[in-house]
């Protein structure tokens, strides 16, 4: 997703080299140190007494930014729930894709300014944003019963929720005895222009050919793209495109927005394909953030009571086992995940596989 299109834009060595100067002399927090200095102080501190000492700084800071990429209505009740707990902190927000909210700390970064505390987007933008120095390592209590494959050991990202990916279809358009089970059943050629896919879903691609090896996985997606699949922009237009009846099938769509849709009355159900794609949706501290304690806070209370709400109230799927889900059939045992990791070191090479695999860029 996101770098399909930062990749299309390469820049030269000495630009590259411009930059890793730039991003060496940035300053640092209000503190004098960086944002996961600070908070490491705090790493023998547990319970009550952290929070106190936390709740001590931000009441100095009095303000915590969050830039994320999930919708306003959403998190504007994930916020008022933050501040009923917190009410001495100002929320402020940037909402926007995953490649805006990339561009814009950068750009903010190259500036000298440093507006953002909490990151909150794909697990690719955490990659990208980790090489550039812009983050830092921040090992939240609240991490303790997430699953492992939802965070990394340094501390650079926890996913708060994630995002299972499923096949969507249409029960008008297709019959429940011929829905696809499988990666495979997508190949039966009775689907040849009646497959929507989005433009930038090469992470998704990508971790398919990790998982598969990429002799195998090159070898299915060229036969899947002999179905002349539609390639489009947004899992959203495309699941109100599949309600519409103006495709039949989708592949690679997050879980929650045609479940819901489904329980408003619209013709759309489900497959799992076997691997189950899950997309984490990853916080992350802020290097330079001037509000560190308010930072940690307001990550801390995400992974807890903000991660309750985003699972039980807005059908978004848990990485933490235990909660009440919405939609029960997503919680599994195992989710092949997109990991920053393994996949942001080969994302340039995925990007163009995927744009040349299916002709749309």
């Amino acid at each position: 997703m996101l770098f399909q299109v930062m990749n299309r834009v390469s820049q030269p060595a000495a630009v590259m080299l411009s930059w890793t100067v730039l991003f060496v002399l940035l300053p640092l927090c209000a503190y004098g140190r960086t944002a996961g200095e600070v908070l490491g102080e705090l790493k023998n501190t547990r319970g009550k007494a952290r929070e106190a000492k936390l709740v001590e700084g931000a009441r100095r800071e009095g303000k915590v930014v969050l830039y994320g990429t999930t919708g306003v209505d959403d998190m504007k009740e994930i916020f008022d729930g933050f501040k009923r707990r917190y009410p001495f902190l100002e929320v402020g927000h940037y909402r926007g894709g995953a490649l805006k909210v990339y561009n814009k700390v950068v750009a903010e970064a190259r500036a000298g300014r440093y507006e953002a505390d909490v990151l909150e987007s794909t697990s690719l933008t955490g990659f990208h944003l980790k090489e550039q120095n812009l983050l830092d390592p921040y090992i939240s209590p609240s991490r303790d019963g997430l699953l492992k494959d939802f965070m990394d050991r340094e501390g650079y990202w926890t996913a708060w929720f994630q995002q299972v990916v499923v096949m969507v279809y249409n029960t008008t358009l297709v019959k429940k005895s011929e829905v696809p089970r499988s990666y495979e059943d997508l190949l039966n050629p009775k689907w040849r222009g009646k497959l929507s896919m989005d433009d930038e879903d090469d992470d998704l691609f990508g971790t398919l050919l990790d998982h598969w090896g990429k002799e195998k996985g090159l070898a299915y997606f060229r036969k899947l793209a002999q179905n002349k699949p539609t390639m489009r922009k947004g899992h959203n237009l495309q699941t109100n495109l599949l309600a519409a009846g103006e495709t039949h099938i989708a592949p690679w769509i997050f879980a929650f927005r045609p479940l819901v849709l489904k329980q408003k009355g619209a013709p759309l159900d489900i497959a799992l394909l076997n691997p189950v794609i899950s997309d984490p949706k990853q916080l992350m501290l802020a290097k330079n953030s001037s509000r560190p304690h308010a930072a940690a806070l307001f990550i801390d209370w995400l992974l807890t009571d903000g991660q309750k709400m985003i699972v039980e109230k807005f059908g978004r799927t848990s990485t933490r086992p235990g909660l009440n889900e919405r939609f029960s059939e997503l919680a599994l045992p195992d989710y092949l995940v997109v990991k920053p990791e393994r996949l942001g070191p080969n994302s340039k090479e995925y990007a163009e596989l995927y744009c040349k695999t299916f002709g749309h860029c």
